[in-house]
């Protein structure tokens, strides 16, 4: 199976279409949740939601990809979800609810801004982040400050498959206000 543009459009659009509408738990209507702040939350600003995706294509067994996510400069970005989907890449057949795919694959993640690794040890994907439908939702959103970047590394522990990952992070953006 061939990974297209497309498909990783449609499988934000999914993602989109399950958190639109729903605000950060927790806090003031309109502010977001940041344990870096003596308050918790951050000083109110325009938000907007936003998904920055990662694809892992062909990861081999016993293979190990690395991939970056560069944080833009417009706007601090709030995680406050992880989705993944992922495909057999030898078959050529749809995914269905029925037969959704727990690939054997770990993800470490790494955020640069803080130099700080958010876990000790690689956690497989079915462990960190759901599907489309059923997104991993974080407690409390995770800052990434505008310009850094989030280092992930996948590792396929699979004996046989090779596995099309994309990996998604999901949230908002908080800029300026000015």
């Amino acid at each position: 199976m061939s990974l297209t543009q497309s498909d990783l459009n449609n499988v934000a659009a999914t993602v989109a279409g399950t958190i639109q509408g729903m605000q950060p738990p927790g806090g003031p209507a309109g502010q977001a949740y940041d344990p870096s702040t003596g308050t918790g939350y951050v000083k109110p600003g325009p938000q907007d939601q936003f998904w920055y995706p990662v694809t892992v294509a062909a990861i081999a067994p016993a293979a190990t990809q690395n991939q970056v996510i560069a944080i833009s400069a417009d706007a601090d970005f709030y995680c406050n979800c992880l989705t993944y989907a992922a495909y057999n890449h030898a078959a050529l057949t749809d995914i269905t609810e029925s037969t959704y795919i727990l690939p054997l694959v770990t993800c470490l993640i790494t955020d640069t801004g803080s130099s700080r690794q958010l876990m000790n040890a690689p956690i497989p994907l079915s462990a960190l982040a759901g599907s489309g439908e059923r997104p991993f939702r974080l407690i409390k959103g995770r800052l990434f400050q505008r310009t850094t970047s989030i280092n992930l590394s996948f590792t396929n522990f699979d004996t046989a498959l090779t596995y099309d990952i994309y990996f998604v992070l999901g949230g908002f953006k908080v800029y300026s206000n000015q």
